[in-house]
């Protein structure tokens, strides 16, 4: 005959489970976080896309209507002259706003990268201890 043996389980754990509730509520934490952060990256891919049809629809129009005042009076010299100086003159101020949308939009991304990181660096103190906890709910030490 063979003998059984009886595994007894220890119902209580190796730590108390409500030590993990940090743990938990930093990872609630930087999931919103990086939620904020995805839609203002998707808010901000919308401005610059806004801005470049803009201006490439602006600007087709412009070069339609250079294009067709040249061809209908070519004799015309000096209107033909000032209409392709003030299309220039449009076409750089447009050149200009979007290099100033780029710039921003890089700058707010600056500094929110330094913000995020600033964060991230300080808690990372806290999140080891933590996660040593975590560890310990299944692990003996």
């Amino acid at each position: 005959m063979s003998e059984t043996t009886a595994r007894v389980t220890n119902p209580s754990p190796l730590m108390n489970p409500e030590s993990l509730a940090p743990y938990f509520d930093q990872l609630v934490e930087r999931q919103g976080e990086l939620s904020s952060a995805l839609k203002e990256s998707h808010a901000r891919t919308q401005r610059i896309g806004v801005e470049l049809m803009d201006i490439l629809f602006a600007s087709q129009k412009d070069v339609l209507d250079l294009t067709r005042q040249i061809t209908l009076k070519p004799q015309d010299y000096a209107a033909n002259i000032k209409a392709v100086v003030d299309a220039t003159a449009v076409a750089q101020e447009r050149s200009i706003a979007l290099a100033k949308l780029f710039y921003k939009e890089q700058s707010d991304v600056a500094g929110e990268m330094r913000k995020w990181m600033q964060n991230a660096m300080q808690t990372t103190g806290g999140s080891t201890e933590i996660g040593k906890n975590f560890l310990s709910l299944w692990t003996r030490q």
